[in-house]
């Protein structure tokens, strides 16, 4: 990986800070790269896919994608991850995704801070989601789809909109750890919350859930 920003303005869909692709048996990390994402119009397709790092032969760390400025339409939809592994056992570690000013309408979305598609954890990974964002889809603190996923924060600012997203600390309820933070001020509804086992809404912040809060363990 390099530790080079990327600012895009190209025509594709699929945007990466950094990523190591080999075929050889070696493993690979990926680390501390980001992809800076800000005001791009993207092209009609099924996906719009952006990666702060992407490993397909090791672990991703300390990766950051920030994402400024973007409508993403019903049309298509969004796959947003800090940093992602589809390697069998790589590891998802903290990583960032931040949403500032973005919209997603598709409910089939996915953002993550930190995403493993195998085994490996998703630990300490964090989702900023700030300004007049509008958020719809799933969003993950940190994504194992076969591991735990420990330590993961959302922190929801400024006047985001998140009353259609669905947000979860991990993805199963087995992670220790993970937190939801509602900054000072914030004020609306949030679609559900889900596999947090810490709720911080801040003074003089208001939250509504349009779902009934699972309390279960």
């Amino acid at each position: 990986g390099s530790n080079e920003t990327i600012n895009i303005e190209a025509k594709s869909n699929i945007f990466v800070g950094g990523a190591i692709s080999v075929s050889s048996l070696d493993q690979h990390d990926v680390k501390s790269n980001t992809a800076n994402v800000d005001n791009v119009k993207f092209k009609s397709g099924k996906y719009v896919s952006i990666w702060g790092g992407l490993a397909q032969c090791g672990s991703a760390a300390n990766n950051e994608a920030i994402v400024k400025n973007i409508v993403i339409d019903e049309g298509n939809i969004a796959q947003f991850m800090g940093g992602i592994t589809t390697y069998t056992s790589g590891t998802a570690n903290d990583n960032t995704l931040t949403l500032n000013n973005v919209t997603v309408l598709n409910e089939n979305s996915e953002l993550a801070g930190g995403y493993a598609t195998g085994s490996g954890k998703a630990d300490g990974n964090t989702v900023d989601i700030e300004g007049n964002s509008k958020i719809a889809g799933k969003v993950y603190g940190g994504y194992s789809d076969k591991g735990t996923a420990s330590n993961n924060t959302i922190n929801i600012k400024d006047t985001a909109d998140v009353s259609e997203a669905d947000l979860y600390g991990d993805k199963d309820g087995k992670g220790t750890g993970n937190t939801l933070n509602v900054v000072k001020g914030w004020q609306g509804a949030i679609g559900s919350v889900q596999n947090f086992d810490v709720i911080n809404i801040e003074k003089d912040a208001a939250v509504t859930l349009n779902t009934e809060l699972d309390c279960s363990d």
